[in-house]
């Protein structure tokens, strides 16, 4: 028997790698009522079973792959064929890029200007620093608001924080230089 099927699934998705993340979803066919020794379910052998007869447009992800197979499951009535299809998404993660990660590295950098300013600038190097650390916790904070909420630490989670503490680390840095030349102008 062929017949062709539209199906809306579920995709519970592991966004630990977010969001240079691939998901992984599966869909099951079985027949609930009639076992393998009624009712055995086979992929068509010709050409491919299943296809794709119309791009999948979905904004955040690219189809990578699509894997037929068929699994045999043994219950206590006997034994089960099983359908299986696994579809592989993989994340387009450019705008991710555009709006997280390269503010990020400027905002990084900026920071790193007042190194170059020297050890008398204190108020120049004070004002860069604390205004790259607030706009990287504002910004942090607008990236998060559009983000899934999960109880786990995501890839650009680990990558804001670390980039907040490389600003912070540029803050004390510039404390460490200022009482060293505060202490030098004193023992002159």
């Amino acid at each position: 028997m062929f017949q062709r099927v539209r199906v809306k699934g579920p995709c519970s998705m592991d966004l630990l790698d977010f969001p240079m993340d691939t998901q992984s979803c599966r869909l099951n066919y079985q027949s609930f009522s009639y076992n393998n020794e009624e009712v055995q379910m086979r992929w068509n052998e010709r050409g491919h079973p299943v296809f794709v007869m119309k791009p999948i447009n979905i904004s955040d992800f690219w189809l990578k792959n699509i894997t037929p197979a068929v699994i045999r499951r043994e219950y206590p009535a006997g034994m089960w064929d099983e359908l299986v299809v696994t579809f592989v998404f993989e994340r387009r993660y450019m705008w991710y890029f555009l709006q997280a990660y390269l503010p990020t590295y400027f905002t990084i950098f900026i920071s790193w200007l007042a190194f170059a300013l020297g050890p008398q600038a204190i108020t120049p190097r004070t004002m860069l620093g604390v205004n790259a650390l607030l706009s990287m916790i504002f910004h942090f904070g607008s990236i998060m608001r559009n983000l899934p909420r999960v109880s786990y630490i995501k890839a650009i989670d680990v990558w804001m924080l670390s980039s907040m503490t490389f600003v912070f680390l540029s803050l004390i840095e510039l404390a460490i230089v200022g009482l060293k030349e505060r202490r030098q102008v004193i023992n002159y």
